[in-house]
């Protein structure tokens, strides 16, 4: 157990540094795009990301959780990289030869074919083969060295970005194109560590082919509706209130998920240690994991978010600018979801560890249902044929905190309901609450005493080290406050405590 937790350590340590290059990144595109071409790389990259999910059809999940719990022959990782190349192939005919122009304008709201072609191109690249790459190297628990290469990646970019801003060259189509040649090879580069079984069986295609088709049939219609509902949720925003409300919300996203994206590799652990003792029949084992991951990223959402709602002004003021800040309010919003988002990916990642994906489909879809006729109504206009509230960034996030928040309980009772476990749906909110408050106490202690003239950047880093030594001392005085229990504490800090006589030795 205590190997498991070294290695998520270890892997959110390195993650954490990439999130933070990739972070910077992300406000060096946006301050150099300016809020109208921002929105607008945003609403291209937000359509391939949903649209993806149409070709893949879940079997990107069937691939990890096949080869996380049992070693399986070359030919299964054949017959997988064909049909990433089917997927290719029929989504370049697509953009390229059979949408007429009128379908491309209508479909991506005004942009050029060769602007659709450049994203699909990059979205391709990182969020299909590369995410093959990284479910392989997960498999074979090359973890630390997948964060490796996914800080270099982003570093690399970063560079990339700084340069384009310098020279005052920086546009929507050269940061597409390093997306998708950086990633291509890094992954070309990591193929080389993967351990592949040397013999050659006889398993055939028709075997894969029927093992992947009772993994990913009950996912087909909740994958298919999630992508409309994902896709709408962006596309009405364009279409309704425009590049610069899509810049806003985009602003509040990249903000939210900081604290997601550092427990990323989590995720992949978990999905990985779950589905190889749900094979081996080590019940113990997947309650001990999931527990203690599910506390984790609660607590590192939750702290993420008492340290940044009560500075969102300044925050937006001092690293984006003027022109951002009509992204106040979004951003207040979506640092609430962020205390569901990770819990969502916990609970997303079990099902499909467990292979209940009957229960995700039936689940989703009534949650995606229920999504869509609400996305319309938070961004129609009033004098829209169906009239709408025209809440624009700030309605859109509003409906994903109620929706996600409402999504994520029910589905950590179902998987509690399923494994005879004991529900506990009030310690995400009592986290909830002692960081928030926590936050916006050190907020008045510290504006309190701030002097006219003052640097607000001195002020927030003062009350975000305040809070963060206020944060530590619960973990260890008082850890139910944070929904730990001492085991928890006890266990980090022999971890630190360990990792540091290693370096002294």
């Amino acid at each position: 157990m205590t190997a498991i937790l070294r290695r998520a350590i270890g892997s959110m340590a390195l993650n954490a540094l990439k999130v933070i290059v990739s972070f910077a990144t992300g406000i060096l595109v946006a301050r150099g795009l300016g809020a109208e071409d921002y929105g607008t790389l945003a609403f291209l990259i937000a359509s391939f990301t949903n649209s993806r999910m149409l070709l893949d059809m879940g079997t990107s999940a069937a691939f990890f959780t096949f080869i996380s719990k049992s070693e399986r022959p070359l030919q299964f990782f054949f017959y997988y990289g064909c049909w990433l190349g089917i997927q290719l192939i029929i989504s370049l005919a697509f953009i390229v030869l059979i949408a007429p122009d009128d379908w491309i304008d209508s479909i991506w709201q005004g942009q050029q074919r060769f602007m659709v072609i450049l994203t699909f191109a990059a979205i391709f690249s990182q969020q299909t083969i590369w995410m093959a790459i990284t479910h392989v190297s997960e498999s074979q628990r090359l973890t630390i060295r997948m964060q490796k290469t996914n800080l270099y990646i982003v570093l690399c970019h970063f560079i990339v970005v700084l340069l384009l801003v310098r020279t005052e060259t920086i546009a929507i189509e050269y940061v597409l194109l390093f997306i998708a040649l950086e990633f291509l090879l890094a992954s070309v580069y990591m193929i080389r560590f993967f351990d592949y079984p040397s013999t050659v069986s006889d398993y055939s295609l028709q075997e894969t082919f029927r093992e992947y088709r009772n993994y990913c049939m009950p996912l087909l219609p909740f994958v298919w509706i999630s992508m409309v509902s994902g896709l709408a949720n962006r596309w009405l925003l364009q279409h309704f209130s425009g590049s610069s409300e899509q810049a806003y919300y985009a602003v509040a996203v990249q903000f939210s998920t900081v604290a997601f994206l550092i427990a990323t590799p989590v995720f992949n652990i978990l999905w990985k240690e779950v589905s190889e003792a749900k094979h081996q029949g080590d019940f113990a084992k997947l309650h001990y994991v999931y527990g203690r991951i599910s506390r984790s990223v609660i607590l590192i959402s939750a702290c993420f978010a008492g340290v940044c709602l009560p500075w969102t002004e300044a925050i937006i003021s001092t690293v984006l600018g003027p022109q951002y800040m009509a992204a106040v309010m979004p951003l207040k919003i979506m640092l609430v979801f962020s205390l569901w988002q990770s819990l969502g990916a916990v609970n997303i990642n079990m099902l499909y560890a467990l292979e209940l994906t009957r229960s995700r489909t039936v689940i989703g879809i009534s949650f995606a249902l229920i999504s869509l006729p609400l996305t319309y109504y938070v961004l129609a206009p009033n004098s829209a044929y169906l009239p709408g509230w025209d809440l624009g960034a700030s309605g859109l996030a509003l409906k994903m905190v109620l929706l996600g928040a409402s999504t994520q309980n029910v589905y950590a009772w179902w998987i509690s309901r399923k494994m005879e476990w004991k529900f506990d749906w009030s310690s995400q909110f009592v986290v909830a609450f002692t960081c928030v408050i926590t936050g916006y106490l050190w907020y008045y202690f510290v504006s309190a005493f701030a002097y006219e003239g003052m640097n607000v950047v001195i002020l927030m880093v003062v009350g975000m080290l305040g809070y963060l030594v206020t944060i530590i001392s619960m973990a260890f005085m008082a850890p139910f406050l944070l929904g730990l229990v001492s085991e928890d504490a006890n266990m980090i800090k022999h971890l630190v405590l360990k990792s540091f006589d290693q370096e002294r030795s």
